[in-house]
């Protein structure tokens, strides 16, 4: 009994992280309807991406790029206009808002850092999030981007046409 029941114990542990991880969906994002629906998982927002990148290569004074650096994004659904970046002290009424959230990740004085973006679908709204709440908006060249454009992009992938760069 002894001998069996660290034996025991493994093998449940083991079949836990298998059930566990056969149950994960892939997709980032569940969209509207769900993982796996048309329009659920748009094409990388790489025009936003750009633009969080320049602010920041700005404010660090060092070229960054999504070539170099380390980066996620997910599509996203916020609670508020202020995207889920949190101003302390300030309650803001619920309103869903679609958007995008961008994280890069660099090493600065020795230790990894995270820089939080937080953006609407259309591209009209870019910040860094704070912990004082968001930051300044950023421009992003070209925006408003009608929501066709990810329709398309989506379309041209599952045709195999899609001709921009995905993320590293």
């Amino acid at each position: 009994m002894v001998r069996t029941f660290p034996r025991l114990l493994i093998a449940l542990a083991l079949f836990g992280i298998s059930l566990f991880a056969a149950v994960m969906p892939a997709a980032a994002d569940g969209g509207p309807g769900g993982v796996g629906t048309p329009g659920s998982d748009p094409k990388e927002p790489i025009e936003i991406i750009d633009a969080a990148f320049t602010d920041l290569s700005n404010q660090l004074g060092k070229p960054l790029g999504p070539e170099t650096t380390v980066y996620r994004w997910i599509d996203d659904r916020f609670l508020n206009t202020d995207l889920n970046c949190r101003t302390p002290g300030k309650v803001l009424p619920r309103q869903i808002t679609r958007g995008f959230s961008i994280w890069i990740r660099l090493i600065v004085n020795g230790r990894y850092k995270s820089f939080i973006y937080r953006a609407t679908r259309d591209g009209s709204v870019l910040f860094q999030c704070l912990p004082t709440g968001p930051g300044p908006r950023i421009n992003v060249p070209g925006a408003p981007f009608p929501e066709e454009m990810y329709q398309t992009r989506i379309q041209d992938q599952l045709n195999g046409t899609d001709t921009t760069t995905t993320t590293p």
